[in-house]
């Protein structure tokens, strides 16, 4: 044969003639223990998974994940969190109280006074874990002072409010090794929340 010749092929997605179906399949027996980490293994079920056409269900394993907190990002037994006080309370000092992870205990944070960026650790107040030496880890608590403009600002002594404005800490990363890494470094020397402040000259 004289002349160009061109040869090729053209891949098209056609219907499969076999019956295939999504279908809810109840599980049971799927328990959470006490502590359980994130990656735990909960259970091993067979033929529940995905089936090729010809072949047999496959296996699926679950695993313990947690949902994101709003006020908590957990790490390494430790919850960390980010409170938000006004110019008044900063100056003066505030009392804040919430529960605890759990809802059986109470969190209390009382300070005369705070700064902005400061890092406190409430001891034995995080997360269970019972393989741990400590069974319960802390809340690092990083303070964030809501600064009001010239016009609107306050700093006459607030009122008593203990109601926290809590929100889950953004700067921690936990790498695949578990080892938790923190975008600021005052969390490594975190100062106990019943400890006494720093002067104010020492500011």
């Amino acid at each position: 044969m004289f002349g160009r010749q061109v040869v090729g092929h053209k891949e098209k997605e056609v219907e499969s003639a076999e019956r295939c179906r999504t279908e809810p399949v109840r599980i049971d027996g799927l328990k959470v223990a006490r502590g359980a980490a994130p990656g735990s293994h909960m259970k091993t079920v067979n033929k529940v998974g995905h089936q090729a056409p010809g072949r047999l269900p496959g296996t699926v394993h679950f695993k313990l994940s947690y949902a994101d907190d709003d006020k908590y990002y957990y790490a390494g037994e430790n919850l960390y969190t980010v409170l938000t006080i006004s110019l008044a309370e900063a100056i003066h000092g505030f009392s804040k109280q919430w529960p605890a992870v759990g809802g059986d205990r109470t969190v209390t944070l009382k300070r005369s006074h705070a700064r902005s960026g400061e890092v406190l650790r409430i001891a034995k107040k995080g997360m269970f874990n019972p393989n741990a030496a400590s069974p319960y880890g802390d809340i690092i608590v990083r303070i964030e002072i809501d600064i009001p403009s010239a016009a609107k600002a306050d700093i006459s002594k607030p009122a008593d409010n203990k109601t926290p404005l809590l929100r889950r800490e953004e700067l921690i990363d936990v790498h695949e090794d578990g080892s938790v890494w923190r975008h600021y470094a005052e969390a490594e020397n975190a100062p106990l929340s019943t400890s006494k402040p720093k002067a104010r000259d020492e500011l």
